[in-house]
């Protein structure tokens, strides 16, 4: 009988050993070979979003004009070099994966609260869209998923500053509590040394319950502005967003079942709870550089508003038909010939710089004139159709 309780105790410990991830020097010395090819894909592909995050980058800083309109796109330019990021460190840090994982979904939820202030801003801020809406007789439906679905009896509301303060504090409040949480767990993670307590169980359950909040918020108010913004194609920005969030929080709840039943099974480096969150991770950074080829298929500045200085637009603006009060033709400019087309009927008078009468302008002075006002001229239409090289290298966009 002393030998089985004996046992009995030896498993109990093994299996506690077992469901603690190694270090990461223990896990690299002890690595197998296909998880090294993973690591080395994971890094590869961050890499590569990084790289074409810095493209984006270039874009939005030289071709949007919007300061604010800039500050809010950088936040989603570099949605996915950082959530990659921290994938690569969850395969390279067993013990970090959850708080990467955890670093990963604050980021999801704040780029969808930017969503939301880059949508106000775009159409002039929270006045300016409730005008619209109230304008247009629409109003905000709160019988929408997921939440949404227990109000069939609540009436939709007049969209006003409050109101929408107030959902988007609904959505705010997701990344806000993830950090608190999270910092929480951390503590009591140092103190028990494991993650079995009762503690990260509730956590986890508040944390879900704000994100569908969040999501709720979000799905009320992006649909109703989104509508005004076809040109800069905002709700497609958004859905990617957001279904990115959702693949990557059902996937990690799917990887996390198949640990449960052992479709996921511990080896002699991880656990299956940590092997689980190795294959997230790793599914992460492919995600991430999926989803930034993404970008910039459908977002490049020939498809979208939002790159108001860009090439192409601003050459479309400069040759739109003028009137004779807004600006001379190009062609008269760079010749230093001026025509003024001001008269009636048969009686216009034509004019230029070769016109003036000798005995008005002496020769000299009168070259000089001509001279000075080609200089002028060729500097003004060089500003109209002027571009930059690296424009001119992407005018395929």
């Amino acid at each position: 009988m002393d030998l089985f309780i004996n046992m009995v105790k030896n498993n109990k410990i093994n299996m506690s050993l077992l469901d603690i991830p190694p270090t990461m020097d223990v896990w690299m010395n002890n690595i197998e070979a296909h998880y090294v090819v993973c690591i080395g894909i994971g890094l590869f592909l961050t890499l590569m979003t990084l790289m074409i995050s810095f493209v984006h980058f270039y874009f939005v800083y030289h071709y949007v004009s919007s300061l604010l309109i800039q500050a809010d796109l950088y936040w989603l330019i570099f949605m996915c070099p950082i959530i990659g990021a921290c994938g690569c460190v969850g395969m390279l840090v067993p013990r970090a994966a959850t708080f990467m994982y955890a670093v990963a979904l604050v980021y999801f939820m704040l780029c969808i609260f930017i969503s939301v202030t880059l949508m106000t801003s775009l159409l002039g801020g929270r006045e300016a869209l409730c005008e619209r809406l109230l304008k247009h007789d629409k109003k905000i439906n709160m019988r929408i998923l997921p939440l949404g679905c227990f109000l069939f009896c609540v009436p939709k509301l007049a969209p006003t500053n409050k109101t929408f303060r107030r959902i988007e504090w609904l959505v705010f409040q997701s990344p806000v509590l993830r950090i608190g949480m999270e910092v929480l767990n951390v503590a009591v993670y140092m103190e028990k040394g494991n993650r079995g307590s009762i503690f990260f169980t509730i956590t986890n359950v508040c944390g879900i319950i704000s994100l569908f909040v969040a999501s709720w918020g979000s799905y009320m108010i992006i649909p109703l502005g989104s509508a005004y913004l076809k040109n800069y194609r905002y709700l497609l920005l958004f859905r990617i967003i957001d279904l990115s969030q959702l693949l990557y929080s059902v996937q990690k709840i799917v990887f996390e079942f198949m640990a449960g039943i052992d479709i996921i099974s511990s080896d002699n480096n991880l656990p299956a709870a940590s092997k689980a969150t190795y294959w997230i991770s790793f599914l992460l950074t492919i995600e991430m550089f999926i989803i930034s080829l993404i970008y910039t298929v459908c977002f490049r500045p020939s498809k979208t508003a939002f790159f108001d200085k860009f090439g192409d637009r601003r050459n479309h603006l400069s040759n739109r038909p003028h009137t004779s009060a807004e600006t001379v033709n190009i062609e008269e400019l760079t010749t230093g010939e001026f025509v003024n087309e001001s008269g009636d009927d048969g009686n216009s008078s034509k004019y230029s710089s070769r016109q003036h009468d000798p005995s008005i302008e002496p020769n000299s002075n009168r070259s000089s004139i001509r001279e000075r006002r080609k200089s002028d001229a060729e500097s003004k239409a060089s500003s109209i159709v002027a571009d930059t090289g690296f424009a001119k290298d992407f005018e395929k966009y």
